[in-house]
């Protein structure tokens, strides 16, 4: 059989690895909780010819948001929330 040496150096490498997945499990939890807002349940989807999808992807690029904030402005603005 092989000999161990338990030092100190390696419980604290196995400490720092256990922080560090404690705090990936914090960081997946504020993750979730973050995703339960009441507007993320409704799920709403479009259909488009592929000349109004280009525009709306191009101005999308162009003014660096995603096509969901996009649609979400423009209902917004259409019932003037």
């Amino acid at each position: 059989m092989t000999k161990t040496n338990f030092t100190k150096e390696n419980f604290q490498q196995d400490s720092y690895s256990e922080l560090s997945g404690a705090e990936f499990l914090k960081q997946l939890e504020r993750k979730r909780e973050a995703s339960k807002k009441d507007w993320n349940r409704n799920v709403l989807s479009v259909r488009t010819n592929d000349e109004l999808h280009s525009l709306i992807k191009e101005y999308c690029l162009l003014k660096d948001i995603s096509i969901n904030q996009f649609l979400n402005n423009l209902l917004q603005v259409f019932f003037k929330l």
